[in-house]
């Protein structure tokens, strides 16, 4: 079965849940507590602790999504669901850019 079936044949809720355990991997990967990563996502720790159980609202997903892991790489459609991992957590990339000679 492919990713895309698999996300397909999947309910709202284990979606939800799929994102919530995706976030608080990401969160464990990158060392943080609950209370910190909720903090910079402007909620509460109970709030998030829904979140990660699939309780969340999309606006709070997203917003803990950017806090932990700023790719956003969960929302590519071809997204690797893995049953045995929820596959890793990038850190960004560095963008290069070009100085300019002119001054401001």
């Amino acid at each position: 079965m492919s990713a895309n079936e698999r996300f397909l044949s999947m309910s709202n809720h284990q979606v939800a849940q799929f994102l919530g355990e995706y976030v608080d991997e990401c969160r464990k990967n990158k060392k943080m507590l609950q209370s910190v990563l909720a903090h910079s996502a402007g909620i509460s720790v109970p709030t998030y602790r829904k979140l990660v159980s699939g309780e969340g609202t999309l606006i709070n997903y997203i917003t803990v999504l950017r806090e932990v892991d700023r790719d956003i790489r969960v929302f590519s459609i071809d997204i690797e669901l893995q049953q045995s991992s929820l596959g890793p957590c990038h850190e960004p990339e560095a963008i290069e850019t070009e100085e300019s000679d002119s001054e401001w």
